[in-house]
């Protein structure tokens, strides 16, 4: 988890060579799970990742993952989000 003013990161792993953020999302419903992620919302994590980098530099590929979770359960992943 990396919190700064205005954002977060949920997760950050590394996945083979490649850093991996993940925003988990908790839904209620699962109609129009895109609806979760507004255009705002994809701004603020740019942001926080590009902070991220500045503060913690790597020469590997960040990608960007959002899963979404309902009650204990992943109903949904997206991998390699582009932003």
């Amino acid at each position: 988890n990396f919190t700064i003013r205005g954002g977060e990161l949920d997760l950050i792993m590394e996945d083979d060579n490649t850093l991996v953020v993940v925003e988990v999302k908790v839904v209620n419903y699962m109609d129009n799970l895109h609806n979760y992620i507004t255009p705002k919302k994809l701004m603020t994590l740019q942001k926080s990742i590009q902070i991220y980098l500045w503060k913690y530099p790597t020469n590997k590929p960040v990608r960007l993952d959002i899963v979404f979770v309902k009650g204990n359960e992943i109903v949904q992943t997206y991998e390699n989000v582009e932003i």
